[in-house]
């Protein structure tokens, strides 16, 4: 017992040797830790005790290994932390280096204190495999779609307003690339001309849009609302046997005629922007190295419209100064010798054919916007906007940020890249089951991109159970809501909203009324 007494009074005499200790003892910052190979920076040393009495000289730092070169001329000694020039080696060795800071307060025949260490990791991303032969290079074809083939794949709506652009792009530089985007160079004058292409987002809103503003949806819905305003006449009628003839129209209107057309002429938006999805780039469209990949941006008609008008005036201008070559051509033939006038007159020959040749094509083009009558939701267009090759020359030069043709230096490389793309909002097209007032029922809901996706039906306060019960298979194409009791005072249908994180969509859903041969649920 008086062992431990006496154990425990020396550890508290020796608390405040402790307490000093702790408190000289120096914690060390280097920034950065880490750099890649043939990097040149600004190494930052710095140490928590500032004020304090220990001083960072030129010799301060001392690196393991000859992978990272300290440069020490001009570094003034301070107190609290110092910058040194460093450079990593273009062939590292090792790909840890340990840095270790000394005080170089010492006195003179004593060797300096360290005040502690720090790892610095040098990253090297190794370049994959390239096929033999072939440099080190990502290329680039590009071809503008028709504005048919657009409508089919994308939406008249949105083949009327966007270029549709086809881009196949083959990545063999050795990595991964991550395209930040894709846009067009072209000549304005003496000036240069960069735009960028339309963001998904925009492009999927024109997609969405076309649900109500197309010819399809709006003949729908006048046929079902001429059913609405037919019977909502009935009560006028005056008789019996006219009110029921009455009720028969708005049946027929309403209700044969209108699904008739539904059946014949389907819905396809939720198609098409599937295929959007699919197709179109968006942001951090990751490249594997020695693969190629296909997408589609888009470019909105009216900014190529200016290019179009003035591609027509450059044409004419062109046609003019060829004829004016060749009648200077024929000037100088009649004054040259035999032997270097039929070169001469063959030159001026060729110069107006092709001067013809482009006044004959760029005759027949009118510089006047115009519309078809009988499509009431198109917008005016040119007729050079048909002329895919006269759209290719009005856009320029296709660059890709990432693309080694124009901006190298841009290209965001990463050995072990994931794909951070944009994920498209959920779609949901149909359901299998129903739902009955008053009683626990399944139903799954069927669509594309409904991981992670969560439930609520806002409109109804009575749900049990709350949250909404919703399984959500792995694939992200059905969802399935197990045992939801629907009271018989929320409305008919039953709007849910579906959230996958990247956007929200409603969805209605039927609900039957209760089984009067069973008793309401006690509350």
């Amino acid at each position: 017992m008086r062992k431990q007494v006496r154990l425990l009074f020396q550890s508290f005499a020796m608390l405040p040797l402790l307490a000093a200790g702790i408190a000289s003892a120096q914690t060390i910052t280097v920034e950065p830790q880490s750099g890649r190979p043939g990097d040149t920076f600004n190494l930052v040393v710095s140490f928590e005790s500032c004020p304090g009495s220990a001083t960072l000289g030129k010799d301060s730092v001392k690196v393991s290994g000859s992978d990272l070169t300290v440069r020490t001329s001009g570094i003034n000694p301070s107190n609290c932390s110092n910058v040194y020039p460093v450079t990593i080696s273009k062939t590292p060795v090792n790909r840890t280096v340990t840095i270790s800071v000394y005080d170089q307060t010492v006195e003179t025949g004593k060797a300096p204190k360290c005040l502690g260490t720090q790892t610095f990791q040098i990253i090297d991303m190794a370049a994959g495999p390239i096929p033999p032969g072939l440099k080190p290079q990502v290329d680039v074809m590009w071809e503008v779609m028709a504005e048919k083939l657009c409508s089919d794949q994308f939406g008249v709506r949105l083949a009327r307003s966007y270029f549709c652009i086809d881009v196949l792009l083959g990545n063999n530089s050795g990595y991964p690339l991550i395209l930040a985007g894709v846009g067009f160079d072209r000549q304005d004058g003496s000036k240069e001309i960069r735009a960028a292409t339309g963001s998904y987002l925009s492009e999927r809103a024109v997609v969405q849009r076309e649900e109500v503003l197309s010819g399809r949806n709006l003949t729908l819905r006048t046929l079902q609302a001429a059913g609405a305003l037919i019977g909502g006449f009935a009560g006028f009628s005056g008789n019996a046997g006219r009110e029921g003839r009455i009720g028969l129209w708005a049946t027929v209107v309403g209700g044969t005629v209108a699904n008739a057309y539904a059946g014949l002429v389907p819905d396809r938006t939720v198609k098409q922007a599937g295929n959007l999805d699919d197709a179109a780039l968006r942001d951090g469209k990751v490249v594997p190295n020695n693969s190629p990949v296909r997408f589609t941006v888009f470019v909105d008609r009216q900014t190529i419209v200016p290019f179009l008008i003035r591609d027509v005036g450059d044409q004419l201008a062109e046609a003019d100064v060829l004829t004016a070559q060749a009648t200077q051509l024929k000037a100088r033939a009649r004054l040259a010798t035999e032997a270097e006038k039929d070169k001469l007159t063959k030159q001026a020959q060729a110069d107006e054919r092709e001067a013809s040749a482009i006044r004959a094509r760029v005759s027949g083009i009118s510089l006047k916007a115009s519309k078809n009558k009988m499509d009431f939701l198109a917008r005016s267009t040119l007729p050079a906007e048909k002329d895919l090759l006269a759209v290719r020359r009005a856009l320029g030069k296709l660059i890709v940020v990432g693309d080694e043709i124009q901006y190298l230096q841009r290209v965001q490389v990463d050995s072990s890249a994931v794909n951070p793309e944009i994920q498209p909002g959920p779609q949901v097209s149909s359901v299998s089951g129903s739902l009955q007032a008053g009683t626990a029922t399944t139903i799954t809901l069927l669509g594309r991109y409904l991981a992670n996706a969560t439930v609520q039906a806002p409109q109804c306060s009575g749900l049990s159970p709350l949250p909404i019960p919703a399984t959500v298979d792995k694939s992200g194409t059905f969802i399935t809501i197990t045992g939801l009791t629907v009271p018989s005072t929320c409305p008919s249908p039953l709007v849910f909203i579906i959230n996958n994180g990247s956007g929200a969509i409603s969805f209605p859903v039927t609900v039957d009324p209760a089984d009067p041969a069973k008793p309401a649920p006690a509350k």
